[in-house]
């Protein structure tokens, strides 16, 4: 589990963009990268049903192989991100239930899936957006809330020219 770092920054409006987006295009993130579709009777491609799970938000964290097996026997099926599993039984579940297909009566579908490290500079399936919070604390001050331990985030403070006033970091 990452440790929450809190710190409060100064800047004017262009650093403070310049801040977000460093930290957006270098934040080292989980995501599912690699996905081996065994099976799939479903009404989605396999190449749309690879896409739409490559883009959930997965906590973060190195996973073994997972895996994802439902099928519609009697009446349709909601296949949802609550379905993918990895090794001990766990969800890889970020946020919500993420709903994946719908299969009706006799379909089915089977996988192996994935995940890797990587940055918003990589790929889009690597986005941080769900790992760090800016809030406006005062006129001049922000609160930057991080839930990531994969960040060298005093380098970025650095490039981008935002003062952390002394005493204002958790």
């Amino acid at each position: 589990m990452s440790r929450k770092r809190v710190i409060d920054v100064q800047a004017d409006p262009q650093q403070l963009v310049n801040f977000r987006n460093s930290l957006y295009k270098n934040m080292l993130v989980t995501a599912i990268d690699q996905i081996y579709i065994t099976e799939n009777t479903s009404n989605i491609k396999d190449g749309d049903l690879a896409h739409r799970l490559a883009l959930l938000p997965v906590k973060q964290g190195d996973y073994g192989p997972m895996i994802l097996v439902a099928e519609a026997k009697q009446r349709p099926y909601q296949v949802t991100s609550y379905d993918i599993l990895y090794n001990d039984g766990g969800n890889l579940l970020e946020f919500g239930e993420f709903p994946i297909v719908l299969l009706q009566p006799g379909q089915r579908i089977a996988m192996n899936i994935s995940t890797n490290w990587g940055t918003a500079s990589d790929h889009a399936k690597y986005t941080a957006f769900h790992t760090y919070a800016f809030t406006k604390v005062d006129k001049d001050t922000h609160r930057l809330t991080i839930e990531s331990d994969h960040i060298n985030v005093d380098r970025i403070i650095a490039l981008s020219g935002v003062r952390i006033p002394i005493g204002l970091e958790e």
